[in-house]
Parts: C-alpha cells; sequence; structure tokens
C-alpha cells in the first residue's frame, strides 16, 4: 500500500471532524507527518473509553491518538 499524501490526509481528516461529536473525549484533530507519509492525528483529553473507540485508519489513512489533558488558556 502506498504511503498516504497530505490531499489524503486532508480528506480523512474532514471525516475525523465529526469524531468529537461521538466522543466527548476529543479535543484536537489534526494532519501528522508520519514515517511513511501522512496520517490524521486525534488528541484526547483523557483515554477513550470502550464505547469511544477511535479508528485506527480512516480511508486507509493512519490515525494517530495521544492523550493529552485538557486544553486550557494560560
Amino acid at each position: 500500500m502506498p504511503a498516504p499524501t497530505i490531499d489524503e490526509a486532508r480528506a480523512a481528516k474532514a471525516k475525523a471532524l465529526e469524531l468529537p461529536k461521538n466522543s466527548p473525549c476529543v479535543v484536537g484533530v489534526g494532519i501528522a507527518r508520519l514515517a511513511h507519509g501522512y496520517g490524521v492525528k486525534v488528541n484526547l483529553r483523557r483515554a477513550a473509553g470502550e464505547a469511544e473507540m477511535l479508528p485506527e485508519a480512516i480511508d486507509d489513512v493512519p490515525v494517530s491518538v495521544e492523550v493529552v489533558g485538557t486544553i486550557s488558556i494560560r
């Protein structure tokens, strides 16, 4: 499988933006440069529960998940 392009990652990100509606722990969605191409990065407030599991890929674009905590103004 070829490495996902930036355009494929952008299209997958648009679909990933629907995730916050299903998972209240999502605080951010972006694009990340990976070892092989691009992927979608999802930042979480806390670890996702069983009912809030996130996909490993969207349209063959990998999804990277990181728990970053609560976003606040400094």
